[in-house]
């Protein structure tokens, strides 16, 4: 995930720079752990965010809104899991370009 206009920001914020910088890696972490991802590194202007998947031992409780009617996971391919975690990771960021934007807005 890219941080739009980084450099640009820091040069107008200059000592405001760790609050802002801050603020977006709260926002960041918090999305990617609530949809099962985590946050490998801070590469510069960019987070890389990684979402795992384990071969039939993937069980994060924010999948609970993707289980089948029974309530059982193996119900559904590889490739439904694998897509599942797919949605989370782009949830994620649309969480993430949602939160910035409001405050951005306030």
């Amino acid at each position: 995930m890219e941080k739009s206009n980084f450099t640009e920001i820091t040069e107008v914020l200059k000592e405001k720079i760790m609050i802002f910088i801050n603020l977006i890696a709260e926002i960041i972490h918090e999305c990617c752990d609530f949809y099962g991802g985590t946050i490998n590194k801070n590469i510069g202007d960019a987070f890389l965010l990684v979402w795992k998947y384990q071969k039939k031992e993937y069980s994060n409780k924010k999948m609970n809104m993707f289980k089948s009617p029974n309530n059982n996971y193996d119900e559904y391919s590889e490739k439904e899991n694998i897509n599942r975690i797919c949605d989370l990771a782009f949830l994620s960021t649309v969480q993430t370009l949602i939160k910035l934007r409001k405050k951005e807005l306030k």
